[in-house]
């Protein structure tokens, strides 16, 4: 099962932690354990994330290895401000 969530509240995500603490949210689930590889996001929210490490100093290659390591999947292909959750992906 798979659920899209539309959610304007990234702007104040500082980090990782903060993005999926939103969806957890989003989802009324408090103290959450996240599946990264279950969660999927839009091109827009994936450049936010992306922003936010650059402005916090980090170079690109530091945030590539952070995305491939522990950051959603990136969709061009889903509308702007999309989140898709697998089952499993937030618990």
């Amino acid at each position: 099962m798979q659920l899209r969530i539309k959610i304007d509240r990234f702007s104040n995500c500082k980090s990782l932690v903060d993005f999926y603490d939103v969806i957890a949210a989003e989802l009324h689930k408090s103290n959450a354990i996240y599946d990264c590889t279950k969660i999927s996001v839009s091109r827009d929210i994936g450049d936010l994330i992306f922003k936010v490490h650059e402005e916090q100093g980090y170079d690109t290659q530091s945030i590539a290895a952070l995305m491939l390591c522990i950051g959603p999947k990136i969709y061009n292909d889903l509308d702007n401000g999309t989140v898709i959750v697998e089952e499993g992906g937030v618990i």
